[in-house]
């Protein structure tokens, strides 16, 4: 008789653009799920306590890991949960607050600032852990995560997607799926096979993961229908890959990790290179406004 396979051990930051997956992924019997803040969940995947994660990008460049092909959390638009905020013009802003351990929206905060205004010396400080007690010794702020939704209409706001996707004009890639490099085959397809299932029942029932999103974060309910499935989007097929490789490269260019960090994108197994949006909605991504349309007149 043949033993039964352990749950495969996934972690996942609770943080409202990470929701479709935890929503899905607490339904699947096969997988022993972790929620945990968003600065624990790296720790877990790198001291062996999950066998898969989702993180920031930039993770990836920072150890011997393997990105889970397919899904992701990036954006072609902006991501109302990355920002920055300023009671100044953006074109003023000398000193930032970002926040203590590198990620992927301070990282691409930090490029698209210099890249775009390349005559402004900006200063980068690390923050107290409130923006808005920061503001009062710089002239702008990162916030990220749902604390975003939430800023005074009194304060300017930028967009970090939007930075980059004016900067490189792809879309900004700010969380990966990863497994370790030494993980077994057998374990990395496992866990391939429950992100991408999470991904698909996820958007298969957007209308779920809006109310369970909805009972966390106070958000109007076509607001939150927007955010989760027209402003996120969830593949990682080549035009993310292309962003990484980008980002990758910018990161060396400044100097935000060393040049033998540099390495090409390496995946836990092979990638289908089909859109999630064409199998579970039959359109392409381009129809995704349609698709919202349509649940607007249900």
């Amino acid at each position: 008789m043949n033993e039964p396979k352990s749950k495969v051990r996934i972690a996942v930051p609770s943080r409202l653009d990470a929701v479709l997956y935890e929503y899905a992924l607490k339904k699947d019997s096969g997988v022993d799920l972790t929620l945990a803040h968003p600065r624990e969940v790296p720790g877990l995947l790198r001291d062996g306590i999950a066998d898969c994660a989702l993180v920031p990008a930039v993770m990836y460049f920072q150890g011997d890991y393997l990105i889970v092909p397919d899904a992701a959390i990036s954006t072609f638009t902006e991501l109302s949960t990355e920002i920055l905020v300023s009671r100044i013009p953006l074109q003023e802003v000398k000193s930032v607050a970002v926040p203590r351990q590198p990620d992927t929206a301070r990282t691409i905060l930090e490029i698209s600032l210099r890249e775009l205004f390349p005559e402004v010396p900006y200063k980068f400080e690390i923050g107290k852990g409130n923006p808005f007690k920061d503001l009062e010794k710089v002239d702008a702020a990162l916030i990220s995560g749902e604390g975003a939704l939430g800023v005074p209409p009194t304060f300017k706001r930028y967009n970090i997607g939007e930075f980059w996707v004016r900067l490189v004009e792809l879309p900004a890639v700010f969380y990966l799926w990863l497994v370790p490099a030494d993980s077994p085959a057998e374990l990395r397809e496992r866990a391939y096979a429950h992100v991408l299932r999470a991904k698909k029942t996820g958007l298969a029932n957007s209308d779920k993961v809006v109310q369970y999103a909805r009972e966390r974060v106070t958000l109007n309910k076509y607001k939150m229908i927007e955010y989760l499935t027209v402003e996120i989007d969830y593949d990682l097929f080549s035009k993310q890959v292309k962003s990484l490789e980008e980002m990758c490269q910018l990161m060396v260019d400044y100097r935000l990790i060393p040049e033998e960090k540099q390495k090409p994108l390496e995946f836990a197994t092979a990638r289908s290179h089909v859109s999630v949006f064409e199998e579970v909605f039959g359109v392409s991504e381009d129809g995704i406004e349609d698709v919202l349309l349509d649940w607007d007149d249900e």
